[in-house]
């Protein structure tokens, strides 16, 4: 755990790795400097994904705030599943996708950092605009167009990741399987972890252009912590204008995930 309890802030000088939580103590307009040391760590050993907690300490006139950037990681357990996921990476970052969840590979047989990465491929076949090369050039990732469906990214060499965007990606597992070997099928594949370095949201975030008349809208969770859905929907504007209850895309489902 990581505990903020001094008025005047912190500011950190080397790497830190947050196994745990972080919160403020019992200060106000603190700020936390990451210094872009910081990472939410996330793994299977200790069978936990690390949070940042509330940053007002329920003061809601606390001013604390996180400036700098942050390393977040998620773990992804395959369950011997190559699945779809609904995935959001929680910080939003200058640099692009390849960059974060494709570890920056030069090759699809690249493994920059064993169990960190996945492999993601595009419209061609071949290993142009950030993708890895495959046979068939099937798409691995995709994005919600209200009026399209499911739209396949044409590049990730330069579209940065958006903490308030939902993707949708196909999961092989980590970059250490060779995509020109047959396909293991669809029982057969390896743990991994993403990570994405950028600038985390807080308070209150809007979202613009969502669905009414009872169809659903891809909303994302923006926060490094898990929300309290029933506390979201108790406010007046929320409540005025959603369900009581959301949807989810679970990856275990069938063979390939389902809602």
């Amino acid at each position: 755990n990581l505990t903020n309890s001094n008025a005047l802030g912190i500011t950190l000088a080397s790497p830190v790795t947050l196994v745990n939580v972080f919160r403020f103590g019992n200060v106000n307009n603190s700020t936390l400097n990451t210094g872009s040391y910081l990472t939410i760590h996330s793994d299977s050993v200790t069978l936990n994904t690390a949070r940042i907690a509330d940053l007002t300490n329920n003061n809601a006139n606390s001013g604390n705030n996180i400036t700098g950037t942050v390393t977040v990681e998620r773990y992804l357990s395959s369950f011997n599943n190559r699945a779809y996921r609904l995935l959001t990476p929680s910080v939003t970052t200058k640099t692009s996708i390849h960059t974060n969840w494709q570890e920056g590979a030069t090759s699809r047989y690249d493994d920059p950092k064993h169990d960190y990465g996945t492999h993601i491929t595009g419209p061609s076949p071949d290993q142009t605009n950030g993708f890895d090369a495959t046979q068939t050039g099937q798409a691995s990732l995709y994005l919600l167009d209200y009026s399209k469906g499911w739209v396949a990214i044409n590049n990730t060499n330069v579209n940065p990741l958006d903490a308030k965007t939902g993707y949708l990606i196909f999961i092989r597992g980590n970059r250490s399987y060779d995509l020109d070997q047959p396909q293991p099928g669809p029982f057969n594949s390896t743990n991994t972890t993403l990570r994405a370095k950028g600038t985390l949201l807080s308070g209150t975030q809007t979202w613009t252009g969502l669905q009414s008349n009872g169809n659903e809208s891809l909303i994302t969770n923006p926060y490094v912590s898990p929300i309290d859905w029933p506390k979201i929907y108790a406010e007046a504007s929320n409540s005025a204008n959603f369900e009581y209850y959301y949807t989810f895309w679970d990856p275990n489902v069938g063979t390939r995930g389902a809602y």
